[in-house]
């Protein structure tokens, strides 16, 4: 019976793990784009007296917010390209030998 069990076990090991939409190199970026955008509607754009009094942390955390996606976005954009290549076959490989 314990032959049994660890048969099972050793067979989800093998298996590769599940990916998520977590897992996408641009999920990242696009949550701080999406948070640089709101920043930069209250830095800038928004009127509200009470916004006002914050003007200064909304547009750092804007700057700050656009680098640091820019940054990520450019690093997953350039993982999602190595990934894309390693996974296509190349040219090479479909040559005859000789």
């Amino acid at each position: 019976m314990s032959d049994d069990s660890k048969r099972s076990t050793d067979e989800y090991e093998d298996d590769p793990p599940v990916e998520t939409p977590f897992d996408h190199p641009l999920f990242l970026p696009v949550i701080l784009t999406g948070l640089c955008l709101y920043f930069f509607y209250d830095g800038f754009i928004n009127q509200d007296p009470e916004m006002l009094q914050h003007l200064a942390f909304n547009r750092g955390g804007c700057g700050v917010l656009f680098l640091a996606a820019t940054w990520f976005g450019y690093k997953g954009w350039k993982e999602m390209r190595g990934n894309a290549s390693t996974d296509a076959p190349s040219s090479d490989d479909d040559r005859p030998i000789g």
